[in-house]
C-alpha cells in the first residue's frame, strides 16, 4: 500500500459543500485504507494498492462526481508544483487560484506551506533530521 494525499479542488467553496465525514466515507467505500481528512478544504490522506497515480487520480474524480453530483479535480504534485512567496496577506495579493489556472491552462488548487507541513507531520511522518 502506498500513502497518498489528495488535494481536492473547490471543496467547500461556493455551493460545493461537502462534510469531511462524508468525504471519508466515499474514500473508505472505494476500498482505500487509513483514510483521514485535514481541515474542511478537501485534503484527504489515504492508502491505496493502486501503483499508478494517474489511474488513481481519474478513479477518485469519478467516485467524487458520482457521490456529490459535481466534478472535483484532484491535484497530484509530481513535477507540477509551483512555489509562491507571498510577501503580503494572500487575500491582498493579485495572485489567485484563477490566475494560476489561466497561466497553466489547467485546473489547479492552492495550499499554503503551513497546511502542507502539518499534513506531512501528522500523516506522513516528520522528515529525517
Amino acid at each position: 500500500m502506498t500513502r497518498y494525499i489528495a488535494f481536492l479542488r473547490a471543496i467547500n467553496v461556493g455551493r460545493r459543500t461537502v462534510r469531511m465525514d462524508r468525504l471519508r466515507e466515499v474514500f473508505e467505500a472505494a476500498g482505500f485504507d487509513d483514510v483521514a481528512t485535514y481541515i474542511a478544504s478537501g485534503n484527504v490522506i489515504f492508502a491505496a494498492a493502486e501503483p499508478d497515480p494517474y489511474r488513481l487520480e481519474r478513479e477518485i474524480e469519478r467516485l467524487l462526481a458520482e457521490a456529490f453530483g459535481f466534478h472535483v479535480d484532484t491535484f497530484r504534485v509530481h513535477g507540477r508544483e509551483v512555489y509562491w512567496l507571498c510577501r503580503t496577506k494572500t487575500s491582498e495579493s493579485a495572485f489567485s487560484g484563477a490566475v494560476l489556472e489561466k497561466a497553466l491552462g489547467m485546473p489547479a488548487t492552492l495550499r499554503n506551506a503551513n497546511t502542507v507541513r502539518k499534513i506531512a507531520d501528522l500523516y506522513c511522518g516528520a522528515p529525517p533530521a
